[in-house]
């Protein structure tokens, strides 16, 4: 593959230019100083290959890039990282690089591809390194930052989206027949997999190597580590509810009058919001919720409830279906690959509501489940542990969050389609191996961060960026995710309780009744909205046409039967099958086809 042609390619696109010619010799420049000295091309030879890391911002939620100098090292990081004052202290006072990244140098020099470790924040990050003749690519821990890379015939090309690396690359618009299965049983793809064939994700925590125009290494260099310490379940909820009120207090300090809280009225965001409006120190606080009028899982009470309570200065977007159906295909475009769960386009409509009132960061609660009890009910877990895991509860571990019914997309799909699930399946004899039988409960904790969990953030930070803002989840950062992974797991999830402490301060701030009612979970009536003539009904159509059962990959008439069904009869299933085909189907349409939909 060629350098892709100067015409038409702007500098803009560029995340970091590698080496460039100056007076004859080479040397490391970004581009932000290419283009102060004139330079127009959007690619640079490094060591004979071509290297391109680029990225076009979503919006302005990602902080324009920083960088540091060093001895022969170049360092740019793209969103923030918030322990640079630790890691000064640690490695030494500050120096002269900008945003304190001189500090990230030093800790890479002294620990290598293994500094990751020690990094707290929401980026992606790129050492140039010239000693070693490499570049370092490098996802944070929990991966709020998306991080895609392809390996072509004589470059790599590393970027936060999938969008531009198609732009200097069309011929990587391939589909990945391996991951329309793979999205249809759990409406995501896992692991490194992306919906394109050539392109990969960076793993969260993990780092790649490139020496010579190839991708040397992959390796994840952070994974939960969980270091349970004896303790109570009252002093656990004492030391949970101090973490996280420290936690939301110094995120919020600084850029108050910006910031706001999604509110979505689960259990979760309501600690958030309780915590910091007890502190008397905080303004009147900023909350944003979702309504679905006539839904019987709306939750619009319990964050009117929650409001009032605090008296925050509450905004209400009521979602109905006109208004979802009309934003599908802009959520699909923005995600780059179809939708993780049906709640993405509300999360982006209500963050595009706070930017219209001039708030450009957003607090919400997600990850606390998945931190602190993984994906399976506490007494599904102790059944299994007190009988002894079976090759089958494996199995079954690997299927949590399934979305539909393997035997119905086995039926749906082609002949010579295959329902490949191998990324699941490294990951899960990964965890095995790493982690002894009898604490299987934290096996499916790790698997699932490791399998769903980035999908379900990226949801919630391309939304949010969608509309300019950037989102914050405390529950993600280091000081409280190793409080968390600290706790034993019977105390997380005491008495069968999931995630017990959270629950138990809910309980001490709005009642009993409140805490532990049923979870709702933030769900969308899309069931109900395909079934009308409007908004998701109008949808009925593509679903049905020739162009979309007859895909190669389907297996049409089984498709457009079980599409009917759904379609027409109450006894149907309740299961995502008309979402997962025409999530696919608008992206074929968008990025495989290039057609304006």
């Amino acid at each position: 593959m060629s350098p892709p042609a100067k015409a038409g390619k702007t500098p803009q696109s560029l995340f970091f230019v590698a080496r460039e010619e100056s007076r004859g010799k080479e040397r490391i420049r970004p581009w932000w100083e290419a283009l102060e000295g004139g330079v127009k091309e959007c690619y640079s030879l490094a060591w004979g290959q071509f290297y391109a890391i680029i990225d076009r911002n979503l919006s302005s939620a990602f902080h324009k890039p920083s960088h540091a100098a060093a001895p022969r090292l170049s360092i740019v990081v793209q969103g923030f990282i918030r322990n640079l004052d630790e890691l000064r202290r640690k490695y030494g006072p500050r120096g002269s690089g900008p945003a304190g990244l001189d500090a990230v140098a030093r800790c890479y020099r002294a620990r290598g591809s293994d500094f990751l470790g020690e990094l707290d924040g929401q980026f992606i990050l790129t050492i140039v390194d010239e000693e070693r003749d490499s570049v370092v690519f490098a996802r944070d821990r929990f991966g709020f930052a998306t991080a895609y890379y392809a390996v072509c015939d004589d470059c790599a090309v590393f970027s936060s989206n999938i969008k531009d690396i198609l732009e200097l690359f069309p011929e990587l618009r391939e589909v990945n027949r391996d991951a329309i299965g793979e999205y249809l049983l759990f409406n995501q793809v896992a692991g490194t997999g992306t919906m394109f064939s050539r392109i990969y994700q960076l793993e969260p925590g993990a780092v790649a190597v490139v020496r010579g125009g190839r991708v040397d290494a992959v390796s994840k260099v952070w994974g939960p580590r969980f270091t349970p310490r004896e303790t109570t379940p009252d002093a656990a909820v004492r030391k949970v509810e101090r973490v996280i009120r420290e936690e939301v207090r110094e995120e919020y300090a600084a850029t108050s009058s910006t910031t706001g809280l999604l509110l979505s009225g689960g259990v979760d965001s309501s600690v958030l919001c309780g915590l910091l409006c007890e502190d008397t120190r905080s303004p009147r606080l900023a909350t944003f919720s979702v309504g679905f009028p006539g839904y019987e899982r709306d939750e619009t009470a319990y964050f009117t409830f929650v409001s009032e309570k605090y008296r925050t200065d509450q905004t209400t977007l009521e979602v109905n279906n006109e208004l979802y159906a009309a934003n599908l295909t802009r959520a699909i475009g923005h995600m780059e690959e179809p939708l993780p769960s049906t709640n993405a386009i509300p999360v982006m409509l209500v963050c595009e509501e706070a930017a219209r009132k001039g708030y450009d960061v957003i607090i919400d609660g997600e990850g606390c489940d998945s931190i602190m009890s993984g994906d399976l009910a506490p007494a599904e877990v102790g059944a299994m542990i007190s009988r002894g895991v079976t090759h089958a509860d494996r199995e079954r571990l690997k299927c949590t969050r399934l979305e539909n019914d393997p035997r119905t997309v086995r039926a749906c799909l082609s002949p010579g389609m295959s329902l490949v699930v191998s990324e699941r399946d490294r990951i899960l004899r990964e965890e095995v191996d790493e982690r002894d039988a009898d604490s299987f409960k934290y096996q499916q904790i790790c698997y699932y961060l490791r399998t769903g969990l980035h999908r379900t953030i990226k949801r919630s930070a391309r939304m949010c960026a969608v509309a300019g803002l950037e989102v914050r989840s405390p529950f993600f950062s280091k000081r409280v995710s190793d409080i968390l992974f600290s706790l034993p797991y019977d105390v997380s999830n005491h008495s069968g309780v999931e995630k017990y402490p959270v629950v138990a301060i809910a309980s001490r701030i709005y009642g009993d009744a409140f805490a532990r009612r049923e979870k709702i979970g933030f769900s969308v009536p899309n069931r109900r909205w395909f079934r009308e003539d409007r908004g998701l009904g109008r949808y009925r159509a593509m679903l049905l046409e020739e162009r979309t059962v007859g895909r190669s990959f389907y297996d049409g008439d089984s498709l457009r039967k079980a599409l009917r069904w759904r379609l027409e009869d109450d006894a149907a299933p309740l299961d995502y099958l008309l979402w997962s085909v025409l999530n696919i189907e608008i992206w074929m349409r968008l990025f495989i086809e290039r057609e304006q939909l």
